[in-house]
């Protein structure tokens, strides 16, 4: 019964003579999800449907599809045509929407009936205009969406735009920071206007503290918490100048869990952080850290021993002062922060450093960097000055990235211990 509403439909449309060459065709039916065409296909027929509903999709870039257009009753596909007159694969595909009755119709037909039928011809146009038509619409639709996604990029960029200002006056600037600390330099590559790494420094009697931090996340999310574990550290080295570096951590790492109480935010905000402090009367440097080691470079012409230094290529040795293996802030069980004291040498060169630098994806086979090819980028450097170290490291990292996206924000600080002891 359905069927023959429909063919009555096809009455209204095309001429007797004509519907009587389309019924005698056997009309097929098919199910929900059944394939007509496949993409890359010479059609052979096309369809016209009687009942149900198809679909045209042609797959992406990303090889998934994406929908064109909907084939409804008394219509046809115009890709399937052209593509099938001209003898020319398919560029879409098509599958069944909805259980469908459909006719399907030589290609060679197609040709015939354009000429002989004034209905037919008619029918193909306004198929073609259709098809058009919606085509300007999407168009004219994905236009209006790219206008108002690039209005709200612009609004959300001068936001960040603006992060960055209050984020920058509230953090310590890198010419501060090498006033704080001489012979030292900052190397910071965000990742995104602003960044989840902060470095820090305070100068106390004849003492020099600084750090790298690297907080929770990247961007506006971990800009917002390296101003909170900034403000926090400034306050607890004011407040306790004179206890070990391991203790402050310890303090930094219970107020940082008030703050983000993980009972009630169920989020696990904090840092990592290298923590040092100089004392040039004493020609020492404490260490202490929640998983950011510190590095230490020492000329090949020093004869000193020491057991757990690496040996590089270039003859220079590097030790390794390994943090404890907690962050600051966060959940699970707390251990308390070691401090490590190093006596210092005249040629000495320390790094601190965030782990976006040895986490950057490059190279020929696009891998991490590691902190292997790290450790001996920073043993290259031991001869140079520190102007040109950190020359060097921007020149070492931007080859290494090369067209890659940056992976995470990166921070390295540079030092060397102003003495004259030997």
């Amino acid at each position: 019964m359905e069927i023959n509403i429909a063919v009555e439909s096809l009455k209204s449309i095309f001429e007797p003579e004509l519907v009587s060459e389309i019924t005698n065709y056997s009309v097929q039916k098919l199910k929900k999800g059944d394939i007509v065409t496949t993409e890359a296909e010479i059609v052979e027929a096309i369809p016209i449907i009687l009942k149900g509903k198809m679909e045209v999709s042609q797959l992406n870039v990303k090889n998934v599809n994406t929908h064109l257009y909907e084939i409804n009753p008394v219509q046809s596909c115009i890709i399937s045509l052209i593509s099938g007159q001209e003898r020319r694969p398919s560029p879409a595909g098509s599958s069944i929407l909805k259980e469908s009755s459909i006719i399907f119709v030589p290609i060679a037909k197609t040709k015939e009936w354009f000429d002989k039928y004034n209905s037919w011809r008619h029918f193909i146009l306004d198929l073609y205009d259709q098809r058009l038509n919606e085509l300007i619409r999407s168009k004219n639709l994905i236009q209006e969406q790219a206008n108002n996604i690039e209005i709200q990029k612009k609004e959300i960029t001068e936001s960040i735009t603006y992060s960055k200002k209050i984020q920058t006056t509230l953090l310590q600037s890198e010419q501060q920071f090498t006033q704080n600390v001489p012979n030292s330099f900052v190397w910071n590559r965000p990742k995104d206007i602003v960044s989840g790494d902060f470095f820090w420094s305070k100068k106390y009697q004849n003492k020099v503290y600084f750090a790298v931090a690297d907080c929770t996340g990247h961007g506006v999310p971990g800009a917002m918490i390296s101003i909170v574990c900034y403000q926090t550290l400034d306050k607890v080295v004011s407040d306790f100048p004179n206890i070990k570096l391991g203790e402050i951590l310890n303090k930094i790492h219970e107020k940082i869990q008030q703050l983000f109480d993980p009972s009630h935010t169920k989020v696990n905000d904090g840092m990592d952080i290298s923590l040092c402090c100089y004392d040039k009367s004493l020609n020492r440097l404490s260490f202490s850290g929640a998983n950011n080691s510190i590095y230490r470079v020492i000329k090949s012409d020093y004869s000193g021993h020491f057991p757990e230094a690496e040996m590089q290529e270039n003859g220079t040795k590097l030790i390794e002062y390994k943090a404890d293996k907690q962050g600051i802030g966060g959940v699970g069980e707390s251990n308390q922060f070691r401090t490590h004291e190093i006596e210092c040498f005249k040629g000495d060169l320390f790094y601190l450093t965030s782990d976006g630098f040895q986490d950057q994806f490059g190279g020929e086979n696009n891998k991490k960097m590691m902190k292997k090819r790290m450790k001996k980028h920073f043993s290259n450097n031991i001869v140079c000055t520190l102007d040109e170290s950190l020359n060097n490291l921007e020149i070492f990292f931007n080859e290494w990235k090369g067209k890659e996206e940056q992976t995470d924000d990166a921070l390295i600080i540079g030092f060397k211990p102003i003495l004259t002891k030997d």
